[in-house]
Protein backbone atom coordinates (compact mmCIF):
# COMPACT_ATOMS: atom_id res chain seq x y z
CA UNK A 1 0.00 0.00 0.00
CA UNK A 2 1.24 3.48 -0.87
CA UNK A 3 0.11 6.78 0.53
CA UNK A 4 1.39 10.09 -0.78
CA UNK A 5 4.30 11.35 1.27
CA UNK A 6 2.58 14.71 1.45
CA UNK A 7 0.21 13.21 3.98
CA UNK A 8 1.98 10.23 5.43
CA UNK A 9 5.48 11.41 6.35
CA UNK A 10 5.71 11.51 10.08
CA UNK A 11 2.00 10.75 10.43
CA UNK A 12 1.62 7.00 10.08
CA UNK A 13 2.08 5.29 13.39
CA UNK A 14 4.12 2.10 13.35
CA UNK A 15 2.02 0.63 16.11
CA UNK A 16 -0.59 1.60 18.64
CA UNK A 17 -0.25 1.93 22.38
CA UNK A 18 -3.29 0.09 23.61
CA UNK A 19 -3.90 1.26 27.17
CA UNK A 20 -7.58 1.16 28.02
CA UNK A 21 -8.63 -0.55 24.80
CA UNK A 22 -5.91 -3.22 24.62
CA UNK A 23 -6.46 -6.08 22.21
CA UNK A 24 -5.10 -8.60 24.70
CA UNK A 25 -7.48 -10.91 26.44
CA UNK A 26 -10.57 -12.69 25.20
CA UNK A 27 -13.77 -10.69 25.70
CA UNK A 28 -16.41 -12.26 27.89
CA UNK A 29 -19.26 -11.10 25.64
CA UNK A 30 -18.88 -11.98 21.92
CA UNK A 31 -18.48 -8.99 19.60
CA UNK A 32 -21.56 -7.63 17.82
CA UNK A 33 -22.10 -8.19 14.10
CA UNK A 34 -21.95 -5.40 11.51
CA UNK A 35 -25.13 -3.35 11.74
CA UNK A 36 -25.90 -4.43 15.32
CA UNK A 37 -25.68 -1.61 17.84
CA UNK A 38 -24.12 -1.37 21.26
CA UNK A 39 -26.02 0.91 23.62
CA UNK A 40 -23.97 3.51 25.46
CA UNK A 41 -24.65 4.70 28.99
CA UNK A 42 -26.43 7.78 27.58
CA UNK A 43 -28.47 5.53 25.19
CA UNK A 44 -26.46 6.48 22.10
CA UNK A 45 -26.50 3.61 19.58
CA UNK A 46 -23.06 2.65 18.22
CA UNK A 47 -22.54 0.21 15.35
CA UNK A 48 -20.32 -0.55 12.36
CA UNK A 49 -21.84 0.74 9.12
CA UNK A 50 -19.21 -0.74 6.80
CA UNK A 51 -15.71 -2.22 6.48
CA UNK A 52 -14.34 -1.45 3.02
CA UNK A 53 -11.22 -0.91 0.93
CA UNK A 54 -11.31 2.52 -0.69
CA UNK A 55 -9.22 5.50 -1.76
CA UNK A 56 -10.20 8.35 0.58
CA UNK A 57 -10.32 12.01 -0.38
CA UNK A 58 -8.37 14.35 1.90
CA UNK A 59 -8.74 17.96 2.94
CA UNK A 60 -6.82 20.11 5.37
CA UNK A 61 -7.92 22.62 7.97
CA UNK A 62 -8.06 25.31 5.25
CA UNK A 63 -10.60 23.10 3.46
CA UNK A 64 -8.18 22.57 0.57
CA UNK A 65 -9.10 19.50 -1.45
CA UNK A 66 -6.16 17.11 -1.87
CA UNK A 67 -7.38 14.20 -3.96
CA UNK A 68 -4.78 11.43 -4.32
CA UNK A 69 -3.83 10.11 -7.76
CA UNK A 70 -5.62 7.04 -9.04
CA UNK A 71 -4.13 3.81 -7.71
CA UNK A 72 -2.61 5.43 -4.62
CA UNK A 73 -3.78 5.54 -1.05
CA UNK A 74 -6.11 2.51 -0.86
CA UNK A 75 -6.84 1.80 2.80
CA UNK A 76 -9.18 -0.28 4.96
CA UNK A 77 -11.94 1.90 6.37
CA UNK A 78 -14.06 1.17 9.44
CA UNK A 79 -17.13 3.39 9.27
CA UNK A 80 -18.84 4.04 12.60
CA UNK A 81 -22.54 4.80 12.74
CA UNK A 82 -23.74 6.69 15.81
CA UNK A 83 -27.39 7.53 16.45
CA UNK A 84 -28.90 9.67 19.17
CA UNK A 85 -32.44 8.32 19.79
CA UNK A 86 -32.97 10.52 22.85
CA UNK A 87 -34.42 14.00 23.23
CA UNK A 88 -31.15 15.44 24.56
CA UNK A 89 -27.91 16.30 22.72
CA UNK A 90 -25.01 13.83 22.99
CA UNK A 91 -21.36 14.83 22.48
CA UNK A 92 -19.19 12.61 20.25
CA UNK A 93 -15.43 12.89 20.76
CA UNK A 94 -13.57 11.59 17.67
CA UNK A 95 -10.06 10.18 18.11
CA UNK A 96 -8.18 10.66 14.83
CA UNK A 97 -5.04 12.23 16.25
CA UNK A 98 -1.79 10.34 15.71
CA UNK A 99 -0.92 10.90 19.37
CA UNK A 100 -4.16 9.43 20.71
CA UNK A 101 -3.85 6.21 22.72
CA UNK A 102 -7.57 5.73 23.14
CA UNK A 103 -8.94 5.42 19.61
CA UNK A 104 -10.78 2.87 17.49
CA UNK A 105 -8.66 -0.26 16.93
CA UNK A 106 -8.72 -3.25 14.60
CA UNK A 107 -7.25 -6.65 15.44
CA UNK A 108 -7.70 -10.39 15.01
CA UNK A 109 -9.66 -12.67 17.32
CA UNK A 110 -7.40 -14.21 19.99
CA UNK A 111 -5.66 -17.50 19.37
CA UNK A 112 -7.76 -20.11 21.25
CA UNK A 113 -4.66 -21.47 23.01
CA UNK A 114 -2.41 -18.48 23.59
CA UNK A 115 -4.89 -15.59 23.54
CA UNK A 116 -2.49 -13.62 21.29
CA UNK A 117 -3.97 -11.17 18.78
CA UNK A 118 -2.51 -9.47 15.70
CA UNK A 119 -3.00 -5.74 15.56
CA UNK A 120 -3.78 -4.00 12.25
CA UNK A 121 -1.86 -0.73 11.90
CA UNK A 122 -3.94 2.40 12.20
CA UNK A 123 -3.46 5.30 9.77
CA UNK A 124 -3.79 8.54 11.63
CA UNK A 125 -2.41 12.00 11.04
CA UNK A 126 -1.19 14.95 13.04
CA UNK A 127 -4.50 16.79 12.76
CA UNK A 128 -3.41 19.52 15.17
CA UNK A 129 -0.24 20.27 13.19
CA UNK A 130 -1.25 19.69 9.58
CA UNK A 131 -5.04 19.68 9.77
CA UNK A 132 -5.15 16.73 7.37
CA UNK A 133 -8.19 14.45 7.48
CA UNK A 134 -10.53 12.71 5.08
CA UNK A 135 -13.79 14.20 3.87
CA UNK A 136 -15.61 11.55 5.95
CA UNK A 137 -13.98 12.31 9.28
CA UNK A 138 -14.87 14.56 12.20
CA UNK A 139 -11.81 16.35 13.58
CA UNK A 140 -13.51 18.19 16.44
CA UNK A 141 -16.08 17.25 19.04
CA UNK A 142 -19.54 17.04 17.49
CA UNK A 143 -22.85 17.49 19.28
CA UNK A 144 -25.26 14.85 17.98
CA UNK A 145 -28.72 16.36 18.10
CA UNK A 146 -31.83 14.36 19.11
CA UNK A 147 -32.76 11.81 16.41
CA UNK A 148 -29.59 12.63 14.45
CA UNK A 149 -27.30 9.95 12.96
CA UNK A 150 -23.66 10.59 12.07
CA UNK A 151 -20.91 8.52 10.45
CA UNK A 152 -17.16 8.69 11.02
CA UNK A 153 -14.30 6.86 9.25
CA UNK A 154 -11.27 5.27 10.90
CA UNK A 155 -8.42 4.23 8.60
CA UNK A 156 -6.19 1.14 8.73
CA UNK A 157 -3.73 -0.65 6.50
CA UNK A 158 -5.15 -3.40 4.33
CA UNK A 159 -5.13 -6.39 6.75
CA UNK A 160 -2.40 -8.86 5.81
CA UNK A 161 -4.00 -11.70 7.81
CA UNK A 162 -6.04 -14.68 6.66
CA UNK A 163 -8.61 -14.58 9.48
CA UNK A 164 -12.17 -14.54 8.15
CA UNK A 165 -13.25 -12.11 10.86
CA UNK A 166 -11.58 -9.17 12.60
CA UNK A 167 -12.53 -7.32 15.76
CA UNK A 168 -13.18 -3.57 15.95
CA UNK A 169 -12.75 -1.97 19.38
CA UNK A 170 -14.53 1.32 20.10
CA UNK A 171 -13.83 3.11 23.41
CA UNK A 172 -17.00 4.07 25.26
CA UNK A 173 -15.32 7.31 26.37
CA UNK A 174 -15.81 8.64 22.82
CA UNK A 175 -19.53 8.82 23.62
CA UNK A 176 -19.13 9.92 27.23
CA UNK A 177 -19.73 6.39 28.58
CA UNK A 178 -18.22 6.37 32.08
CA UNK A 179 -18.91 2.72 32.92
CA UNK A 180 -16.09 0.42 34.01
CA UNK A 181 -15.71 -3.17 32.76
CA UNK A 182 -16.18 -5.44 35.80
CA UNK A 183 -13.62 -7.95 34.53
CA UNK A 184 -10.82 -5.65 33.34
CA UNK A 185 -11.51 -2.78 35.76
CA UNK A 186 -10.98 -0.45 32.80
CA UNK A 187 -13.34 1.84 30.85
CA UNK A 188 -15.89 -0.03 28.81
CA UNK A 189 -15.09 -0.89 25.18
CA UNK A 190 -17.64 -1.80 22.48
CA UNK A 191 -16.61 -4.79 20.34
CA UNK A 192 -17.73 -5.65 16.82
CA UNK A 193 -16.96 -8.32 14.24
CA UNK A 194 -16.23 -7.38 10.61
CA UNK A 195 -15.70 -9.77 7.71
CA UNK A 196 -12.17 -10.03 6.35
CA UNK A 197 -11.03 -9.18 3.70
CA UNK A 198 -12.94 -5.90 3.52
CA UNK A 199 -15.16 -5.39 0.51
CA UNK A 200 -13.85 -3.26 -2.35
CA UNK A 201 -15.61 0.09 -2.57
CA UNK A 202 -15.71 1.79 -5.95
CA UNK A 203 -16.66 5.46 -6.01
CA UNK A 204 -19.71 6.44 -8.04
CA UNK A 205 -18.85 7.71 -11.52
CA UNK A 206 -18.45 11.49 -11.69
CA UNK A 207 -21.49 13.50 -12.73
CA UNK A 208 -21.45 15.44 -15.99
CA UNK A 209 -22.70 18.88 -16.96
CA UNK A 210 -26.31 19.38 -15.76
CA UNK A 211 -26.21 16.10 -13.80
CA UNK A 212 -26.78 16.20 -10.04
CA UNK A 213 -24.41 14.80 -7.40
CA UNK A 214 -25.97 14.31 -3.95
CA UNK A 215 -24.42 13.70 -0.51
CA UNK A 216 -26.39 13.74 2.76
CA UNK A 217 -29.41 15.43 1.11
CA UNK A 218 -27.38 18.30 -0.33
CA UNK A 219 -27.01 18.28 -4.11
CA UNK A 220 -24.69 20.12 -6.47
CA UNK A 221 -25.21 20.51 -10.22
CA UNK A 222 -22.74 22.15 -12.62
CA UNK A 223 -24.87 24.19 -15.00
CA UNK A 224 -22.27 25.93 -17.18
CA UNK A 225 -18.58 26.07 -18.07
CA UNK A 226 -17.17 28.69 -20.43
CA UNK A 227 -14.37 31.18 -21.02
CA UNK A 228 -15.56 34.71 -20.30
CA UNK A 229 -14.73 38.23 -19.20
CA UNK A 230 -17.08 38.14 -16.19
CA UNK A 231 -18.48 41.38 -14.84
CA UNK A 232 -17.23 42.40 -11.43
CA UNK A 233 -19.09 44.29 -8.74
CA UNK A 234 -18.14 46.15 -5.59
CA UNK A 235 -17.74 43.69 -2.69
CA UNK A 236 -18.78 46.30 -0.12
CA UNK A 237 -22.22 47.49 -1.19
CA UNK A 238 -22.11 50.59 1.02
CA UNK A 239 -20.35 52.44 -1.79
CA UNK A 240 -21.28 51.33 -5.32
CA UNK A 241 -18.89 51.58 -8.23
CA UNK A 242 -19.05 54.95 -9.98
CA UNK A 243 -18.93 53.21 -13.35
CA UNK A 244 -20.73 49.83 -13.25
CA UNK A 245 -18.53 48.01 -15.74
CA UNK A 246 -15.39 46.42 -14.27
CA UNK A 247 -13.87 43.24 -15.74
CA UNK A 248 -10.74 41.13 -15.25
CA UNK A 249 -7.99 42.06 -17.71
CA UNK A 250 -7.84 38.49 -19.12
CA UNK A 251 -10.62 35.97 -19.81
CA UNK A 252 -11.14 33.31 -17.16
CA UNK A 253 -12.89 29.96 -17.00
CA UNK A 254 -16.29 30.42 -15.35
CA UNK A 255 -17.99 27.39 -13.74
CA UNK A 256 -21.61 27.89 -12.70
CA UNK A 257 -23.31 25.69 -10.08
CA UNK A 258 -26.70 25.22 -8.47
CA UNK A 259 -26.70 23.98 -4.85
CA UNK A 260 -29.88 22.55 -3.28
CA UNK A 261 -30.55 21.65 0.35
CA UNK A 262 -33.12 18.83 0.47
CA UNK A 263 -32.58 18.26 4.19
CA UNK A 264 -34.38 19.60 7.23
CA UNK A 265 -31.64 21.81 8.69
CA UNK A 266 -29.81 24.84 7.35
CA UNK A 267 -26.28 24.17 6.05
CA UNK A 268 -23.35 26.62 5.99
CA UNK A 269 -21.68 27.63 2.74
CA UNK A 270 -18.48 29.65 2.41
CA UNK A 271 -16.93 29.51 -1.09
CA UNK A 272 -14.07 31.94 -0.25
CA UNK A 273 -13.84 33.57 -3.68
CA UNK A 274 -10.87 35.63 -2.51
CA UNK A 275 -8.84 32.48 -1.72
CA UNK A 276 -7.36 29.94 -4.07
CA UNK A 277 -8.34 26.93 -1.97
CA UNK A 278 -11.55 26.38 0.02
CA UNK A 279 -12.15 22.76 -0.99
CA UNK A 280 -12.86 23.46 -4.68
CA UNK A 281 -10.44 22.02 -7.24
CA UNK A 282 -10.48 21.90 -11.06
CA UNK A 283 -7.93 19.61 -12.69
CA UNK A 284 -6.60 19.05 -16.19
CA UNK A 285 -4.85 15.69 -16.49
CA UNK A 286 -4.46 15.46 -12.71
CA UNK A 287 -2.91 18.94 -12.39
CA UNK A 288 -4.92 21.68 -10.68
CA UNK A 289 -5.83 24.80 -12.63
CA UNK A 290 -5.24 27.97 -10.65
CA UNK A 291 -8.32 29.37 -8.99
CA UNK A 292 -8.62 33.06 -9.76
CA UNK A 293 -8.44 35.25 -6.68
CA UNK A 294 -10.27 38.52 -7.01
CA UNK A 295 -9.15 41.85 -5.63
CA UNK A 296 -10.58 42.13 -2.08
CA UNK A 297 -12.69 45.13 -3.14
CA UNK A 298 -14.69 43.30 -5.83
CA UNK A 299 -16.89 40.23 -6.29
CA UNK A 300 -17.90 38.54 -9.52
CA UNK A 301 -21.44 39.03 -10.77
CA UNK A 302 -23.43 36.00 -9.55
CA UNK A 303 -20.89 34.99 -6.89
CA UNK A 304 -21.90 34.36 -3.28
CA UNK A 305 -20.36 37.13 -1.21
CA UNK A 306 -19.08 35.74 2.11
CA UNK A 307 -20.58 33.01 4.30
CA UNK A 308 -24.28 32.21 4.00
CA UNK A 309 -26.74 29.56 5.21
CA UNK A 310 -28.55 27.36 2.68
CA UNK A 311 -31.99 26.93 4.18
CA UNK A 312 -33.93 23.63 4.02
CA UNK A 313 -35.74 23.21 0.71
CA UNK A 314 -33.93 26.11 -0.93
CA UNK A 315 -31.45 26.41 -3.81
CA UNK A 316 -28.67 28.91 -4.45
CA UNK A 317 -26.45 29.58 -7.45
CA UNK A 318 -22.76 30.46 -7.50
CA UNK A 319 -19.89 30.76 -9.98
CA UNK A 320 -16.20 29.94 -9.61
CA UNK A 321 -13.33 31.46 -11.60
CA UNK A 322 -10.28 29.47 -12.77
CA UNK A 323 -7.45 29.96 -15.22
CA UNK A 324 -8.65 28.85 -18.65
CA UNK A 325 -7.06 25.78 -20.31
CA UNK A 326 -5.13 26.42 -23.52
CA UNK A 327 -7.53 24.33 -25.59
CA UNK A 328 -10.68 22.22 -25.48
CA UNK A 329 -10.30 19.46 -22.91
CA UNK A 330 -11.94 17.19 -20.35
CA UNK A 331 -11.68 18.55 -16.82
CA UNK A 332 -12.14 16.95 -13.38
CA UNK A 333 -14.05 19.19 -10.97
CA UNK A 334 -14.25 18.26 -7.27
CA UNK A 335 -15.92 20.03 -4.34
CA UNK A 336 -15.32 18.90 -0.76
CA UNK A 337 -18.56 18.39 1.17
CA UNK A 338 -16.88 20.08 4.13
CA UNK A 339 -17.64 23.52 2.72
CA UNK A 340 -21.36 22.64 3.11
CA UNK A 341 -21.03 20.82 6.43
CA UNK A 342 -21.55 17.36 4.86
CA UNK A 343 -19.15 14.49 4.26
CA UNK A 344 -17.59 13.19 1.07
CA UNK A 345 -16.51 14.70 -2.25
CA UNK A 346 -18.72 15.91 -5.10
CA UNK A 347 -17.15 14.72 -8.37
CA UNK A 348 -17.72 15.93 -11.91
CA UNK A 349 -16.19 15.32 -15.33
CA UNK A 350 -16.75 18.32 -17.58
CA UNK A 351 -16.17 18.68 -21.32
CA UNK A 352 -14.77 22.14 -21.97
CA UNK A 353 -14.90 23.69 -25.45
CA UNK A 354 -12.40 26.47 -25.94
CA UNK A 355 -13.57 29.78 -27.39
CA UNK A 356 -12.38 33.37 -27.81
CA UNK A 357 -14.76 35.72 -26.02
CA UNK A 358 -15.09 39.26 -27.29
CA UNK A 359 -13.23 41.79 -25.20
CA UNK A 360 -15.59 43.90 -23.11
CA UNK A 361 -15.94 47.59 -23.88
CA UNK A 362 -14.42 49.24 -20.84
CA UNK A 363 -15.57 52.74 -21.88
CA UNK A 364 -19.01 52.35 -23.49
CA UNK A 365 -19.67 56.08 -23.26
CA UNK A 366 -16.99 56.65 -25.91
CA UNK A 367 -18.70 54.58 -28.62
CA UNK A 368 -18.09 56.16 -31.97
CA UNK A 369 -21.26 57.73 -33.37
CA UNK A 370 -23.20 57.20 -30.18
CA UNK A 371 -25.40 60.20 -29.38
CA UNK A 372 -26.69 60.74 -25.84
CA UNK A 373 -30.38 61.07 -25.24
CA UNK A 374 -31.44 64.74 -25.63
CA UNK A 375 -33.07 64.82 -22.23
CA UNK A 376 -30.10 63.17 -20.59
CA UNK A 377 -27.78 65.63 -22.34
CA UNK A 378 -29.48 68.50 -20.53
CA UNK A 379 -29.51 66.79 -17.14
CA UNK A 380 -26.45 66.47 -14.98
CA UNK A 381 -26.53 63.53 -12.59
CA UNK A 382 -26.66 64.32 -8.90
CA UNK A 383 -23.36 64.18 -7.07
CA UNK A 384 -22.45 60.59 -6.20
CA UNK A 385 -24.91 59.06 -8.66
CA UNK A 386 -23.49 56.18 -10.71
CA UNK A 387 -24.14 56.77 -14.45
CA UNK A 388 -25.89 53.91 -16.19
CA UNK A 389 -23.82 51.81 -18.54
CA UNK A 390 -23.52 53.74 -21.77
CA UNK A 391 -24.02 57.21 -20.18
CA UNK A 392 -21.26 59.75 -20.71
CA UNK A 393 -19.72 61.14 -17.53
CA UNK A 394 -19.06 64.81 -17.19
CA UNK A 395 -15.81 66.04 -18.71
CA UNK A 396 -12.90 65.50 -16.37
CA UNK A 397 -14.64 62.83 -14.30
CA UNK A 398 -12.45 59.98 -13.07
CA UNK A 399 -13.32 56.97 -10.89
CA UNK A 400 -13.45 57.83 -7.20
CA UNK A 401 -10.70 56.52 -4.97
CA UNK A 402 -11.45 52.93 -3.97
CA UNK A 403 -13.38 52.12 -7.15
CA UNK A 404 -12.28 48.87 -8.75
CA UNK A 405 -10.16 49.65 -11.87
CA UNK A 406 -11.17 47.65 -14.91
CA UNK A 407 -7.63 46.66 -15.85
CA UNK A 408 -6.54 45.34 -12.45
CA UNK A 409 -9.73 43.98 -10.89
CA UNK A 410 -8.41 40.42 -10.74
CA UNK A 411 -4.97 39.07 -10.02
Amino acid sequence: MRISAKWAVGCLMASLAFGAVACKGEPVVPPKAVGTAEIAENNAEVSIEAFVLAVPDFVNDKKEAMRPREGEGEVAIVRLKITNPTNKPITYKPEHEASSKNSVQLCTDPDPETGVRTDIKSIRFDVAKDGIHTTNQYIANHVIQPNETIFDDYLFENPAVSDGKLVVLVPGTMLGDTRINDRTKKPIVYRFYVDNPPSKHEALPPAKLNETATIDKLSVKVTSISKEYPKLDQRNSTKPLKYPYAYPKDPVLVVGVTITNDGTTALPYEPSHTAEAAGIILELGGKPLKRIRLDPTVIGKGQVNGKIAIEPGSSITDVYFFEAPASSSTLDFNISGHIFGVRGMYRFTLDYKDSTPAQPDLEPYKHEGEQPDAAAENEAPAEGDAPAEGDAPAEGDSPAEGDAPAENAAE
